[in-house]
Order: C-alpha cells, then structure tokens, then sequence
C-alpha cells in the first residue's frame, strides 16, 4: 500500500468569546509558527475565531457579519499551509457550526458541523442550523475529510461517509469541555472510529475557562490501527506537529482538490515529545486553576475578594487563587457561632489558615459574632 507522509498541526489555543480580533491574532500567531516548522496542514479548534460557547451573540446580525469579516482578512494571511478554522457561517437566515478550509488564499471548501448536540452544557440547536454534506479534499496524493466535535462521536456519523468517499485521514477540530474522566472517553471513541472506518483521526481540541466550562485541549493524533501516536498538553497552549504517513486512496467523485503538489522545502526536524495524560487528582486541579484565571482574566477583573467560612472548602478555594492568579487577592472571614460551638476553636482555625497565605501577599480580615449571624462583629487582630 502506497502513503504519503504529511506533516500536520494542531494549534491548541486558549479564545476568548467575542474576542474577533484578539482570536484572529492568535490564530496568525500559530499559524506562522506552524508554517515555519514545515506544517502542510495546521488545525485550529472548533469556533476558534468567535470562541467557545458564543451563545447569544449569535442573535446579533453584526456580530455574525464580523466574524466574517474577519475571516476573509484571515484568508488573505494563509500562504503555502492547509488551515482548518472554525469560524460561523451564514446563508440566507440561517448559521452554521463551520470550519474553512483554506489554501493560498482562498477558501477551498467550508464543512458544516451535522451532528448539533442540544444536552448537557450544549445547546447548539437553539442557534445552529445542520449541515448536510460530509466533505472531503485532496490535497497531494492524500483525502481527508473534516468534521466538527459531536460529529466524531456517532458511528454512523460523517466520519463513516467520508472513509467511504476515500478519505484515509480525518481532521475533527472541537471545543470539547472537561470533566473528571472525559479524556478516556474520548479516546475510547476516536480509536475505535480509526479502527472501524481504516483512518487517521487528528482531534484538535480547545483549551481554556468560560463561565462554568473549562477546556482541556489534551488534543491527540491516533493511527488507523487505532492507536495514539501523540499527544498535546493537557491545560495549555500547545502547537503539536506530527509526520504522519497516510495511505493514497483514488479520488472519487465529489472530491474537492486543493493542489496536486505539495511543498518540497526541507522540513526541520520535530523534536521528540512524550506526554502523558496528568494523574486524576493533578489533572482536577489543573482544571480548577485554570477556570478560575480565566474567569478572572477574561473578565478583566482587577482584585479578586473571597469570603471564607474556615472550611475545607473555602481553605482549598484560597489556596488555590493565592498560587494561581496574578490579581491581588483578599479574604474576608466572618466566623459565626453561639454556645453550642467553640468560637475559639473556629477563629483561631480561620486566621492559622490566612497566616499560611501571608507569602503569597493575600490580604485578610477575620471578625466574629458571638450571638449569631445578625450579631455585632468584632473584628479579630491577626
């Protein structure tokens, strides 16, 4: 069996919603790198250019107008290197979940995610319209296909009619959120579509905090035996490039072709990476820490004020923004109690827990009502 060895990127960016410009940026940013290193094919996540959820923003006709805007002056920037970038697309009264794909310049073709989720977080068909075509490219002697997210995980999905359209390499860019556990899922699933349908499967995922969703990136690169072969960091920014070989496959009608040749620079060579999912307690943490500084950040909070009961809860929670955000951080303790309880006890547990974030320049106030919570405070010296 004949392959052909390409060279693809996956830029695993931290967006934010809204942000046209600032995301468009950052998108040229990897985009240059990506070139740089050789990439024929550098992927970004799904909605890269509006952020992940919008959610009503895409009410707003202007917001959608920019959006497209911006990616017509995004085109302009792509020179020798396939780009896949989620954007929305428009047609008639209608948007779409969509990713461009775009060569030297010019849009070659845009596929429209199929499968809308509308259950848990999700609710994209309140906004979205399906696409209807599961398209395919030939670029070299190699076709792929693109899909977005939700439509990697349905057997019968997209990725099934594209591998039978000739597609031996499937690139599903995604805005896929975290929870405890969530990575073996995903890997359950993309390997056994690499398996059942013979491709390569490129899963680029975003990374970063959104009111209550975080994003893991974790992006990975699996074989058609099914196997991971590489992976991205979990938590942070990233630019993974993988050589990969993919089996030549004959075009079959309906492909749409991006060029015959691809470049023959002298690639540099990749360095050696092998990263490892983090351990359960560590990966929980990581997710912790980085929905709270984007909450914070994104929101363009200057000071951040944290009200604690002395709990674990709350202790963990100080913990947490001293060693994790750059904003100044104060806490405040109101520590309620009455004859039934050691006020004591429940002081001197609240003020030894802010003495310990005194090196990482947390200011504090503790007081105390001894009657009950409507009580006078007396404000504790520590």
């Amino acid at each position: 069996m004949k392959k052909q060895s390409l060279r693809i990127g996956i830029a695993q960016i931290n967006c934010t919603v809204g942000d046209l410009e600032g995301n468009s940026q950052k998108i040229r940013q990897y985009l240059s790198q990506a070139k740089a290193e050789g990439a024929d094919i550098v992927c970004f996540p799904e909605l890269a250019l509006t952020g992940y959820p919008p959610e009503d923003l895409l009410l707003k006709p202007k917001f959608i107008s920019d959006n497209l805007e911006k990616l017509k002056e995004l085109v302009k920037a792509v020179e020798d290197v396939v780009a896949v970038v989620g954007f929305v697309d428009k047609q008639g009264q209608n948007i779409y979940n969509a990713a461009a794909v775009i060569y030297q310049g010019k849009i070659k073709g845009v596929y429209r995610k199929t499968l809308l989720p509308n259950y848990g977080v999700f609710d994209e068909q309140r906004y979205f319209s399906a696409g209807d075509k599961a398209l395919v490219f030939k670029l070299g002697k190699i076709i792929f296909g693109v899909n977005i997210c939700e439509d990697i995980w349905h057997i019968q999905g997209p990725v099934k009619e594209q591998a039978s359209s000739g597609a031996r390499l499937i690139l599903n860019i995604n805005a896929s959120p975290y929870h405890s556990g969530k990575i073996k899922e995903r890997e359950k699933i993309i390997c056994q579509q690499a398996r059942s349908n013979r491709v390569n499967i490129v899963y680029a995922n975003l990374i970063g905090g959104q009111d209550e969703l975080v994003f893991d990136g974790q992006s990975m690169v699996v074989d058609s035996p099914g196997r991971v072969c590489a992976r991205s960091e979990a938590f942070k920014e990233d630019l993974l490039l993988v050589d990969l070989p993919i089996a030549v496959s004959k075009a079959k009608k309906g492909v749409i072709k991006i060029t015959d040749r691809l470049s023959e620079s002298e690639k540099p060579a990749l360095p050696r990476r092998e990263i490892k999912p983090p351990e359960p307690v560590k990966e929980v943490y990581q997710a912790l820490a980085l929905g709270l500084q984007d909450y914070v950040s994104k929101n363009g909070f200057q000071r951040v004020v944290i009200g604690l009961s002395g709990g674990v809860d709350s202790g963990s929670l100080i913990s947490l923004a001293a060693k994790e955000l750059n904003q100044e951080v104060a806490a405040f303790s109101m520590v309620v109690s009455d004859a039934r309880y050691n006020e004591q006890n429940n002081v001197m547990a609240t003020v030894s827990l802010l003495e310990g974030m005194r090196e990482n320049n947390v200011k504090y106030i503790v007081a105390s009502s001894s009657a009950s919570v409507y009580g006078e405070p007396e404000i504790i010296p520590v």
